[in-house]
């Protein structure tokens, strides 16, 4: 006596090879109606490296721009502050106010539409010098803020710690530079008014061997 099919292939039979054709296209067709919804799907992602967004779309464009939101708090009304033309991957917020910020989409009449990117602090920077030495006392520095006034104080420490209350020199901010070679000690530099008061931030101290 010859065993029974087992029984799976009782319930179901075996597909023929027409049957199978048939069921591979269909599962093909529900994959690719699938990827399509995926891909068509649009999303906006951004990073913060210093005052510029990076922009990262994935998808098709919304609405007539790409567009920023901004809130003190992080809560976002329905309008956007402004825009850009489609495809732009970064927004410069040198300028702006702090707070919170996202991209989005706009549309015509000046509302947002979704999708919105995830949310970045924009934080203004501390006013700030930045002193650089050869170690020889060839002084330069570069500021990330704009001055009032167009001159500097020059210090200098025997030590880096305790300061003296006059200046060892004024120079020109435009100019960028001061050779002060040929006296060994630390050195920093602050912005001074028309009476050569000082106006902080002072700022980092460098060391020249005074060669």
């Amino acid at each position: 006596m010859q065993n029974p099919l087992p029984k799976m292939n009782r319930i179901n039979p075996p597909m023929t090879a027409g049957q199978r054709r048939t069921w591979l296209a269909l599962e093909e067709q529900k994959r690719r109606r699938l990827r399509a919804a995926i891909g068509s799907a649009p999303s906006l992602t951004i990073t913060l490296v210093g005052s510029v967004i990076n922009i990262v779309q994935v998808g098709p464009d919304q609405g007539i721009a790409i567009a920023i939101q901004r809130s003190d708090a992080g809560n976002f009304g329905e309008y956007v502050d402004g825009d850009k033309a489609f495809g732009a991957t970064s927004w410069d917020l040198s300028g702006e106010n702090p707070g919170y910020y996202r991209i989005c989409f706009e549309a015509e009449d000046g509302r947002a539409i979704a999708p919105f990117s995830n949310v970045i602090q924009f934080a203004l920077s501390a006013p700030a010098i930045l002193l650089v030495s050869d170690g020889h006392g060839h002084l330069t520095w570069t500021l990330n803020f704009t001055s009032a006034y167009g001159q500097i104080n020059i210090y200098k420490s025997a030590d880096g710690v305790t300061w003296p209350s006059d200046a060892y020199d004024g120079w020109d901010l435009a100019s960028g530079s001061r050779d002060c070679s040929g006296d060994p000690g630390w050195f920093r530099i602050c912005i001074c008014d028309a009476n050569g008061v000082d106006v902080l931030p002072y700022s980092n101290a460098v060391y020249s061997d005074g060669l």
